[in-house]
């Protein structure tokens, strides 16, 4: 029995899901670990209990507030309206290397999309207009600003593409602890499986207007910055 559009279309959504919240994706997200390296280093996290408490704190007091918030309202606002949100978010980075986190993989997702320009099978070419803001930056976009396009342009909704990018965080603090304490990884899985259900729960709601405070995790950013010997550039 073949599928029906309805089907089908959920499918696809499911597919471009998957590939956007993917550690393949070529953003260079392995190579950051938002100050969870220096944590580490000053013994703030030493095992799988310390590194659940810190990635739930950065979650709650960071990532979800600010981060996850300024993907959902990009989602809802026309290109114009983007660039004010682009100069927002960026100014809410509070250590160089966090800033540098977000304009490279800003500029890595547009590469991206522009590779997938050659071939766009499945391209939601309603999102032209956002296609052609992301490429008219004179300077590199801010990651979720730049991620909302690539979502957008695939046809995903903007919980879906909150839960893709959501997910992707989440994967790669839990890399971050298995590859740095380390853990690992069946205590990586445990992680996941534990915090997956906050992620949802944040996710569900209405957008809200965006803020963070999350002053350890700033501290270890701006600390890792001097760090003499590191894997990670955050």
């Amino acid at each position: 029995m073949s599928m029906n559009e309805s089907e089908h279309n959920a499918l696809k959504s499911m597919a471009a899901l998957l590939q956007l919240g993917s550690s393949l994706l070529p953003i260079g997200s392995f190579s950051y670990s938002q100050g969870f390296e220096r944590a580490v280093h000053d013994g703030w996290i030493n095992d799988q209990a310390s590194a659940s408490a810190w990635i739930q704190s950065h979650w709650e007091s960071w990532f979800a507030p600010l981060e996850l918030q300024a993907l959902s309202k990009a989602m809802l606002q026309s290109p114009a309206q983007l660039s004010d949100l682009q100069r927002q978010f960026i100014s809410t980075r509070d250590s160089r290397e966090a800033i540098e986190e977000c304009l490279q993989m800003g500029a890595s997702l547009r590469r991206w999309l522009v590779s997938l320009r050659v071939d766009d099978k499945g391209w939601d070419h309603s999102q032209t207009d956002s296609y052609h803001w992301l490429l008219s930056l004179s300077d590199r976009p801010a990651a979720p600003i730049a991620f909302s396009v690539c979502a957008r342009i695939m046809g995903l909704g903007r919980l879906e593409a909150m839960m893709a990018w959501a997910w992707s965080w989440l994967e790669n603090q839990s890399q971050c602890a298995i590859k740095i304490i380390p853990l690992g990884q069946s205590a990586g899985q445990q992680l996941l499986y534990r915090l997956l259900p906050q992620t949802l729960h944040r996710i569900d709601r209405e957008p809200v207007e965006w803020a963070g405070f999350a002053p350890l995790a700033a501290i270890a950013s701006m600390r890792h910055e001097r760090q003499y010997s590191r894997l990670y550039r955050s």
